[in-house]
């Protein structure tokens, strides 16, 4: 993945093997899948679980192998492509890198830019060197030039007769031949300027000191900074099948039946623990009279008041205590277990039962 571009096709294939695992494990039955990729793909802290975007972590991966070009000089696996391929700017068409590295052109001169003392190593009107890139900012006089990829450098020795680098219908457009004083104008501003270095540096606009693959992806993966209640989830001290279940049941994709309904099935909405009232998250985990016959036995026997709220609600709560919120979790897990446990085993467990496995748990995780 760090030096080939893999292709559409393949990710879909790795993504496919990595949500059937995510949601069937090592079950050869085919389970329900509820959240959407993109979710799954995204931080913790917004309701998803972190999982690498392959496509965005392969850009990435690429785009280090850039930076490491221009600003590791004297690596060894630099000097080699240099002298199979010789040196330039950005690797040669018969080396391995060209390709990813005309690909994440875009990328790269959104993310990276250059400091110039000869100019040698940055192409004049593909990369930012200070001016932004020129090909774009300067489009008409760039579909004039006679050679696309020349360097900094050979524009500099041709800085007094620049038209020399230029078809001769150059003369004919006036807009172009505004472009190219401008241009020569910011460049002797630009040399203009002091500098310590002793050769062509690349900076990042993204990190203080280099890109980094992380720094990238984040860059490239924008999520909006909104408050969550989902990073709650992950601080709690709970099994992980617990914690997963917290996270479906905040997304409210658990397959109740009014979810299942919406896929296409045709059910009958009712509650199996109450047998009375339609069955809704609200009512499972909160209105459900077994749901509150479990919790007060629980609380009893824990000596830890379980709230009559929601889990939402107990996450963001600032009165109620980790424990409490913990206990509270496990709980509803329970309650779900024992509603699907009645739903296709024909289960009939009693409050005071559930009460008792949610203790157990519990006391797993706090023996004193």
């Amino acid at each position: 993945m760090s030096v080939f571009q893999l292709s559409r096709w393949i990710i879909g294939i790795l993504n496919n093997i990595r949500r059937t695992y995510l949601w069937q494990g090592r079950n050869s039955n085919r389970k329900l899948v509820t959240v959407a990729w993109d979710k799954v793909c995204s931080p913790k802290s917004i309701g998803g679980l972190g999982v690498m975007d392959l496509h965005t972590f392969n850009l990435s991966l690429l785009a280090k192998w850039y930076w490491k070009w221009h600003g590791s000089h004297q690596s060894c696996w630099r000097e080699l492509l240099v002298n199979l391929h010789g040196n330039s700017p950005t690797p040669p068409s018969s080396s391995p890198l060209s390709k990813p590295f005309q690909q994440l052109q875009p990328i790269i001169s959104t993310t990276t830019y250059f400091t110039i003392t000869s100019g040698a190593c940055v192409l004049l009107w593909h990369q930012n060197w200070g001016l932004g890139i020129l090909s774009s900012n300067f489009h008409v006089l760039f579909s004039y030039c006679l050679n696309p990829d020349i360097t900094v450098y050979d524009f500099l020795q041709h800085l007094t007769t620049p038209l020399q680098l230029f078809r001769p219908s150059l003369t004919s457009s006036l807009l172009a031949q505004q472009q190219l004083l401008q241009l020569v104008h910011l460049t002797q501003q630009i040399l203009s300027q002091p500098t310590s270095q002793t050769q062509d540096q690349i900076c990042c606009k993204i990190a203080p000191n280099q890109l980094t693959s992380a720094s990238l992806y984040n860059f490239l993966k924008t999520f909006p900074k909104i408050p969550s209640d989902f990073r709650l989830v992950w601080k709690l001290k709970v099994p992980p099948r617990v914690t997963t279940f917290s996270w479906l049941l905040l997304h409210d994709k658990l397959p109740t039946i009014p979810n299942l309904q919406e896929k296409g099935m045709i059910l009958v909405n009712r509650c199996c623990l109450c047998k009375s009232q339609a069955e809704t998250i609200l009512h499972l985990f909160k209105t459900c009279p077994y749901s509150i016959t479990t919790r007060t036995f629980t609380s009893y026997f824990s000596n830890c008041n379980i709230p009559n709220v929601d889990l939402c609600d107990a996450l963001t709560s600032t009165e109620l205590t980790l424990k409490q919120k913990e206990l509270l979790a496990i709980s509803c897990y329970f309650i779900w277990k024992e509603r699907c446990s009645r739903t296709f085993s024909d289960a009939n467990n009693q409050p005071h039962s559930t009460a008792m496995l949610i203790l157990e748990d519990w006391k797993l995780l706090h023996p004193d």
